[in-house]
């Protein structure tokens, strides 16, 4: 059977929107940007994503030899260099910052698209990314000029310094989808605020450097209205935990290369985010960027499976001929094309992400 080996050259739809809606220059740079990316994510980043998805699954080492904790989550090599070699694309770092042979920002168009092309290959790869999207629009949109030099330069990182992932910690126990609920607080300090409580599904867990969480400053009211949003680093400059302690990782259906965990703040240091009654709206604005991204990826999944069915047709053989000559088997393909090309219209990210 013929292997696919770039899923961008294999899109004609999306070199078409590409080209539409990019403006010239970072068009030319973007065709061939994602050329590259696409035929990696169809080679060694899908290799890479097999074995993490099988065998290379994150895994939490609580203690050291010397029964220490140590709260650790190890990750297998493979899904570190598909980190490395991702952001260094830009995915994130080109929405806010320039790209140095243009001189000039991307947008989210460029990153979409090789969000796109990841979430071929593994969605889970896809999901850090975009809680770190997210991370960098609420620091940078949001946060003090001190908090934004301590931290959105590591955020948007395309390898000039060390990279920091994002993270949103929203979901505790008690709570769930009722995030008014909450009760992690945040206790006032000299220098700031200390974090105490707990987050019930903290996705990227381990992996990310600074997370946006959603606590309770006491003293403030009840419901989602008395929330702050808080930029947490995950450690210490010293290299030690910042006051958290991770329980166990979550065993998932799903998105098993991205380590979600239960974990406990025991007076994480924390950052103020914008104005402190605003916490929430802050959080659902995140959210909402989120959301755009899941649509990505969802559509990702439905043309890797869409490519994966007409590869298989056109070269297996039955009844000496190949399926795809079968009435069936066309409507079967057919259904599939359409719904997959419903999918991009009700997403319809292309023209906003360029406003």
């Amino acid at each position: 059977m013929k292997k696919i080996v770039n899923f961008y050259l294999e899109d004609p739809h999306l070199q078409q929107l590409i080209r539409h809606y990019l403006k010239e220059d970072l068009y030319l740079w973007a065709d061939g940007e994602l050329d590259e990316f696409g035929r990696m994510c169809a080679g060694e980043i899908d290799e890479r994503a097999v074995h993490t998805d099988r065998d290379g699954q994150p895994r939490l080492i609580k203690y050291n030899r010397f029964g220490d904790e140590v709260s650790e989550i190890w990750v297998n090599e493979g899904y570190k260099k598909t980190v490395e070699e991702t952001y260094n694309r830009g995915i994130v770092g080109y929405i806010r910052k320039e790209i140095p042979e243009l001189g000039t920002k991307g947008n989210y168009l460029y990153s979409f698209a090789q969000g796109y092309l990841l979430s071929q290959t593994e969605p889970g790869f896809y999901c850090p990314v975009t809680l770190t999207m997210a991370t960098a629009l609420l620091l940078d949109k949001y946060a003090s000029v001190e908090v934004k030099e301590k931290f959105l330069d590591h955020v948007v990182s395309t390898g000039e310094v060390e990279l920091f992932e994002g993270a949103t910690f929203l979901t505790e126990r008690q709570g769930g989808s009722d995030v008014g609920a909450n009760t992690v607080h945040a206790l006032v300090q000299e220098d700031g605020y200390e974090l105490y409580g707990e987050k019930y599904f903290a996705s990227n867990s381990g992996m990310c450097g600074i997370a946006m969480v959603l606590a309770r400053i006491e003293g403030s009211g009840s419901g989602t209205k008395g929330l702050t949003l808080f930029a947490v680093p995950w450690r210490k400059k010293n290299g030690s935990l910042n006051g958290i302690h991770v329980r166990r990782l979550k065993d998932k259906l799903g998105v098993r290369a991205v380590p979600s965990a239960e974990i406990e703040f025991e007076g994480a240091k924390a950052y103020v985010v914008g104005q402190k009654e605003r916490g929430i709206y802050y959080m659902m604005e995140a959210l909402n960027l989120s959301r755009i991204c899941n649509a990505t990826a969802s559509i990702g999944i439905m043309r890797r499976a869409y490519l994966e069915a007409k590869n298989y047709t056109f070269h297996r053989e039955a009844f000496g001929e190949v399926l795809a000559k079968y009435p069936m088997i066309k409507e079967s393909l057919v259904k599939l094309a359409v719904m997959l090309f419903s999918g991009w219209q009700r997403c319809s990210i292309a023209p906003q992400m360029i406003k």
